[in-house]
């Protein structure tokens, strides 16, 4: 996501608003400094699946703090590596930050007509949210409400699914991680 606004010099970027949420594409980006390296980023989407290039991603996020991509966006894939859409891990929701209802063989992706609108969007110098209705995004649900907290004075991150299934499903949430996670017990 690029927020352009024309003619704001070098020296000027401290007044571009640290947080924009753009309806129609249904995308949002968070940041408290454009030059910091450990600075807190965040940027999330929902809107539509469908498009030239389309991945089953609505819902996915990217977030930065400390100078580490805790959660990242694998890039695209070869197209021509003689898969289905619906078998290139890049492609499906697995490979992106979101949620997965049921795995493997019985992996249902997301409907390419689906829409996830942002319903709710607050900023403050201390905290943001956003959240999605992210209903018609999957067939096997009545309700979906995803929402993203950026609080602790944008030290902390919180993410939360408020899923109710139209029907019995297995819901798996994955997260993508170049970084170097240390697992000590049952905590990372």
């Amino acid at each position: 996501m690029i927020y352009f606004v024309p003619g704001v010099a070098d020296d000027e970027y401290n007044a571009l608003p640290k947080a924009v949420a753009t309806r129609g594409v249904e995308t949002c980006g968070i940041r408290t400094d454009l030059v910091d390296e450990d600075a807190f980023f965040f940027s999330a989407h929902g809107g539509a699946n469908t498009g030239y290039h389309m991945h089953y991603d609505t819902g996915a996020f990217i977030f930065d703090l400390n100078g580490v991509r805790w959660a990242c966006d694998l890039g695209k894939e070869n197209y021509n590596i003689g898969l289905s859409d619906d078998q290139i891990y890049r492609k499906r929701s697995e490979g992106h930050n979101t949620v997965t209802i049921n795995t493997g063989d019985k992996t249902e992706p997301m409907l390419t007509d689906g829409f996830a609108p942002i319903v709710d969007w607050e900023y403050n110098d201390r905290s943001a949210y956003i959240t999605y209705d992210m209903s018609n995004v999957y067939a096997q649900t009545e309700n979906y409400t995803r929402g993203f907290y950026a609080g602790d004075d944008f030290r902390s991150l919180t993410i939360r699914d408020e899923i109710v299934p139209a029907e019995e499903a297995e819901f798996v949430w994955t997260m993508n991680t170049m970084a170097d996670v240390k697992i000590i017990g049952n905590e990372a």
